[in-house]
């Protein structure tokens, strides 16, 4: 294969030279004059942005491009991305270009495309008509238009009056909805006004989304504008919502009586709606018993309960004395039990050893199981004998793990050698290794050349395997080779495929050569195999056809396959056209199957309507209902109609049934009226599938008037699906409305199944509410149904679940087994 490579090498390579003299779509730069030193330009940075650049451009002065991303290439994992926003914002003026282009060459493809991104913006700041000039003349649509829209944001951000002008300017083609998508939302920064007259020119497609952008920066200056433009989108239901939701999360900053006034104002439908509670929850930072006497209104929901819970938790932290009065005068038991957790993590702040102690004694919360964790690390960095003694008398089983986690990673800040001895002693175990695999990752961070020898001091039959994988996941970024030498020196960690496969991937990361050469010398078995596929990974980032001659080295089956979908991944983003052009010199059909599913996948995202004319031309491809997904998935989300239209002309089946369910879930959120009317010409399975997803992506942002539109469906399985679809959705964010229009529906067959799946769902929120609606079934599924609410009611309050089931008046039989099972 490697000649047929060669020869698709050099023929691509060709005819992009070839291509390289046709037209580009020309895009127009700015009436500005190129930055040059000393000279006062027309277009310039604010003077602290000039000041900036000089003064960074002054430190990098003496470093060549090739010095500096040779250090970075050099550095950690985690440093390399700051260090790459560094060296983007340090370059010196007039050298831009050349910057970019010794990038392209000297770094990955993901570090690349991150360091040209942050590159453009900066050379906008400074000199946008340079900045354009480079941007359009690249070879590549889809990188020509991510760098355009670069270049317009960070040209908006110091001059959003001219790069309106220029907006203006342009003529129509299929580019201007983009430059303009690009613009508006750094535009709208400075004169959100100005970024609404030019709305329309964005394609209708994205409009819902820059509208809900300049909504949000509007409200830095007149939210109550903002919420009220919000309202009155013509396509407001789940991207609006979102928008209006940050709209009240800035306004209840600034003043939040005013913003709480207006909620209140508002219809109570709109106001049981997701964004609404969160932007309650918002409010809550600022004033916790304002939004808390607001949410108490708001039913039983698990967003309601959640928003509760959390500014509970803020108030006690911020105002523990007036919280704590507040909380004494609560009657509810639940919501008092909500409460006082909230208290005890505050209390852990000041008085961990209280806390820990106030904790234990209450009945542990299942949603809030994770306290456990933060209230004893506390007190295990205090006293960690008593917080693992504490830890150990924690009566549920849940609650145990998550306190002896947080005394053990507690007390291995501050003496880890200590925590590791204590835990040494436990019994083997799940607790155990998930105590060592805390104190390896605070061990390997203060001083892993100690918790290297302590590991290797150990008989080998006692050595924590869960710890040694943590030490060398938490060393494998700074010091890999240490690492592999520890695993080597340790008998049968060196087979764990695993911890060998996740230290040589971010070892070749930094260090290919000496990543790959270890790994090769590895004796033949799993840990070698992944070793291997993590090398072939990173090649294909690096260099694709070595990549494509080293993955058929590696054994047929996963590993191979593995590489194989990273090369089509990476290779499509670098270039698509080269990618899809090299798919069909590849051999082996399962190859070439992983290949182009992951190159059409990762192609579906940036440019959905060339994946979609790829896949036309395949009859094999049009019938796999990945690929088929993943394109109206990504395309739906740009432009759903014209989605749609492609999706048509897909021959039926599966992958088309999928394909269309998806493409009609995300019409619905921009325009549910388009989507209910394309629904209405569906048939069979289409059909049902179709109402499914509609269904399921209107009750996300308005419930009850999907709802309304769903009573009006036949009878059928369309209908059957679309009140399941509605009940999953509303059941979780209002039990109480949902289960009002739930008493309103006829009897019959689907009400008993909407109503257990109602039951179940509510069941996780207000047992006793499910159980009174599981008691009301008649049908075969009731017994099942009840018994489900009671291991879930049981689960939450075991007492007084048992006391009210055995009070409910249901049937001897049922009531016997109901108990029985939850004993």
């Amino acid at each position: 294969m490697g000649g047929k490579i060669l020869i698709a090498v050099v023929c691509l390579a060709l005819g992009l030279v070839i291509g390289g003299f046709g037209r580009r779509p020309d895009v127009p730069v700015p009436n500005a004059q190129k930055v040059e030193p000393g000279d006062q330009p027309a277009l310039v940075a604010p003077a602290t942005t000039r000041a900036r650049a000089v003064s960074a451009s002054t430190r990098v002065a003496a470093s060549s491009p090739v010095e500096v991303f040779r250090s970075i290439r050099m550095a950690s994992n985690s440093r390399r991305w700051e260090r790459l926003r560094e060296a983007a914002r340090s370059m010196p003026a007039g050298q831009e270009e050349a910057w970019i282009l010794e990038a392209k060459q000297q770094l990955t493809r993901q570090e690349y495309q991150q360091f040209r991104q942050q590159a453009l913006g900066a050379w906008a700041e400074r000199d946008p008509q340079a900045a354009l000039a480079f941007s359009s003349a690249m070879a590549n649509a889809q990188e020509r238009r991510s760098a355009v829209g670069v270049v317009l944001a960070g040209w908006a951000q110091n001059d959003a009056a001219g790069v309106a002008e220029w907006l203006r300017a342009l003529p129509e083609s299929a580019d201007k909805g983009r430059w303009h998508a690009s613009a508006l939302p750094s535009i709208a920064e400075s004169d959100p006004d100005l970024a609404l007259s030019l709305l329309d020119n964005v394609q209708a497609s994205e409009r819902g989304g820059i509208r809900s952008q300049i909504v949000t920066a509007l409200a830095e200056r007149d939210p109550a504008r903002a919420a009220e433009l919000s309202l009155k989108s013509e396509d407001f239901g789940r991207r609006q919502g979102g928008a209006l939701s940050g709209v009240l999360q800035r306004w209840s900053q600034q003043d939040p009586e005013a913003a709480l006034a207006w909620i209140e104002g508002q219809p109570e439908s709109l106001r049981r709606m997701p964004f609404f509670i969160s932007a309650l929850e918002q409010l809550g930072f600022n004033q916790p018993q304002m939004a808390m006497k607001f949410l108490q209104t708001q039913g039983s929901g698990e967003r309601v309960v959640q928003a509760r819970a959390n500014v509970m938790q803020s108030w006690a932290q911020s105002d523990f004395e007036g919280y704590s009065q507040w909380m004494d005068s609560l009657t509810d038991p639940k919501e008092k039990q909500r409460a006082e957790l909230a208290q005890a993590q505050a209390l852990a702040h000041v008085d961990p050893r209280g806390a820990a102690e106030k904790l234990t004694a209450m009945k542990p919360d299942p949603q809030r199981i994770w306290m456990f964790q933060n209230v004893f690390h506390a007190l295990g960095q205090e006293d960690p004998k008593a917080a693992l003694a504490l830890a150990m008398e924690t009566k549920d089983p849940a609650a145990r793990r998550q306190a002896l986690s947080g005394a053990l990673s507690g007390w291995a800040q501050i003496d880890p050698k200590g925590a590791a001895e204590q835990v040494a002693t436990m019994p083997a175990g799940s607790a155990k290794n998930e105590a060592f695999s805390h104190i390896a990752q605070q061990w390997a961070q203060s001083d892993p050349q100690a918790a290297i020898q302590w590991v290797t001091a150990l008989p080998a039959n006692s050595i924590p395997k869960e710890m040694v994988r943590n030490l060398v996941f938490a060393m494998s970024d700074h010091s890999p080779a240490q690492a592999a030498e520890l695993l080597t020196k340790l008998p049968g960690m060196g087979s764990r495929a695993d911890v060998v496969g996740n230290l040589v991937g971010r070892w070749a990361q930094n260090d290919l050569a000496s990543a790959r050469k270890w790994a090769e010398e590895l004796p033949m078995g799993k840990a070698r195999t992944e070793a291997l596929q993590q090398i072939g990974q990173t090649l294909a980032h690096q260099d694709p056809i070595a990549a494509a001659e080293y993955a058929e080295q590696l054994p047929a089956g996963r590993s191979r396959e593995r590489v194989m979908r990273e090369l089509g991944s990476s290779w499509a983003s670098r270039d698509p056209d080269e990618a899809l052009a090299f798919a069909g010199t590849i051999e082996d059909p399962a190859n070439r199957a992983k290949f182009l599913e992951s190159a059409l996948s990762h192609l579906s995202h940036g440019n959905p309507e060339k994946a979609a004319e790829h896949v036309l031309k395949s009859k094999d491809l049009m019938g796999k209902e990945s690929i088929v997904q993943n394109i109206a998935s990504g395309w739906a989300q740009q432009d759903p109609e014209k989605a749609l239209q492609w999706v048509e002309q897909l021959p039926e089946g599966r992958a088309r049934q999928s394909a269309l369910g998806n493409v009609l879930g995300a019409l619905a959120t921009q325009s549910p009226q388009a989507a209910a009317a394309h629904v209405a010409k569906l048939q069979g399975e289409e059909l049902n599938r179709g109402v499914e997803s509609v269904v399921s992506s209107m009750a996300n942002s308005d419930p009850a008037y999907t709802a309304s539109w769903v009573k009006d469906f036949p009878a059928g399985t369309a209908r059957e699906r679309a009140e399941a679809a509605l009940i999953d959705r509303w059941a979780n964010e209002d039990p109480t409305a949902a289960g009002a229009w739930l008493a309103q529906q006829p009897p019959g067959s689907n009400r008993e199944m909407v109503v257990s799946r109602f039951s179940a769902l509510a069941a996780q929120h207000d047992p006793q509410l499910a159980w009174e609606w599981a008691n009301s079934m008649k049908g075969a599924m009731r017994d099942s149904t009840l018994e489900n609410v009671a291991r879930e009611w049981m689960r939450h309050d075991p007492a007084e679940a048992r006391q009210r089931i055995q009070s409910s008046g249901v049937p001897d039989h049922i009531l016997q087994r109901v108990l029985k099972t939850n004993d």
